[in-house]
């Protein structure tokens, strides 16, 4: 009799189990049909909510006025708002603009997913786009995020150590070593800031060159090189000397401009590197203060690059978006 029991309450729980998985299956399935059936109701609209476009003479394209008007106070939500008389041309609304570009717009639009690009150009021109029709940016820097800067451990010569997940670089050797940051800098990841700090300086040459490099060009031996030549395809500031120095894609120097920012005190300094993807510059900071734009027409895809002279301290990226004044951390 007490076995029959205990089977009988182990028999009941179990009954009691399987009614609340499916009372929980029940909930979840009203969830998805509410859910279906509310997607169904924003896709349903009358002929006076689709709005035939011709883009730029290239691209025809139909969506709706409520796709047109998702941000009521953009420029684009104000053309279709109904405020204005908009004529037609061959059936049509016709704006002057970039067909493809535009597309991916109206595609950001009904989807809040950012369009995948192929270049650096084409995110810039997207973007501009965007400022065109004044569609606001803090959802769009919400979904595409800054990825975070760390040294490259496949890009960073022997004499020098990486540490800390990556965000650190100690040095403990009279030889020089370039190592080089990912990933390169474009509109989202457009500031890097560096904190340096010296032990021991190396007497009668440049303790610091920053700046920028097209890491496809080199060759990991080319990371202890001493020459120019094999440096192609970067814009660097030789820190402690006050000079620019560009090298174009054939090793070849370039260009060399004397007394840009000025000379470091102390051991202990702050360096940013600032690129303009529009513009197409590149700013240095040192404290936080701007030096003023070194290189223009500098192409994107390049990444922060350091070449270390000093003989023992360490280079540790900070997790700045902007430039900061204070020089201890």
């Amino acid at each position: 009799m007490k076995i029959r029991k205990e089977t009988l309450y182990h028999e009941k729980d179990e009954f009691k189990e399987k009614c609340k998985k499916e009372i929980i299956n029940y909930e979840r399935e009203k969830e998805i049909w509410k859910e279906n059936l509310d997607k169904a109701k924003s896709l349903e609209c009358t002929e006076n909510d689709i709005m035939d476009l011709n883009i730029g003479g290239t691209h025809m394209i139909t969506t709706t006025k409520n796709t047109l008007c998702k941000y009521p106070n953009s420029t684009l939500a104000l053309l279709f708002s109904g405020n204005h008389s908009l004529k037609k041309y061959k059936g049509r609304y016709f704006i002057d603009r970039d067909g493809e570009t535009f597309l991916k717009l109206i595609d950001f639009l009904r989807n809040d997913i950012l369009p995948n690009f192929e270049s650096d150009e084409e995110k810039i021109h997207f973007f501009e786009e965007l400022e065109y029709w004044q569609i606001p940016k803090d959802k769009l820097i919400q979904i595409n995020g800054k990825s975070p800067f760390i040294f490259d451990t496949q890009w960073c010569a022997e004499t020098l150590n990486i540490e800390n997940k990556g965000k650190s670089i100690k040095k403990n050797t009279e030889q020089h070593g370039i190592v080089f940051c990912h990933p390169h800098m474009d509109m989202d990841n457009n500031y890097v800031e560096f904190y340096v700090s010296m032990t021991v300086p190396c007497r009668g040459k440049s303790h610091l060159f920053l700046g920028l490099v097209k890491k496809t060009s080199y060759r990991n031996e080319q990371l202890l090189s001493t020459f120019w030549k094999d440096c192609p395809s970067s814009y660097y500031w030789d820190v402690w000397n006050t000079k620019l120095i560009k090298i174009d894609d054939n090793g070849t120097q370039v260009g060399t401009i004397l007394g840009y920012g000025c000379q470091c005190e102390g051991y202990e300094t702050k360096f940013g590197i600032k690129y303009n993807a529009k513009e197409k510059t590149v700013e240095f900071f040192k404290n936080g203060a701007n030096l003023g734009i070194a290189f223009r027409n500098v192409p994107p895809g390049l990444n922060p690059s350091l070449d270390i002279w000093f003989e023992s301290g360490t280079v540790q990226i900070l997790d700045s978006k902007e430039p900061t004044k204070r020089i201890f951390i």
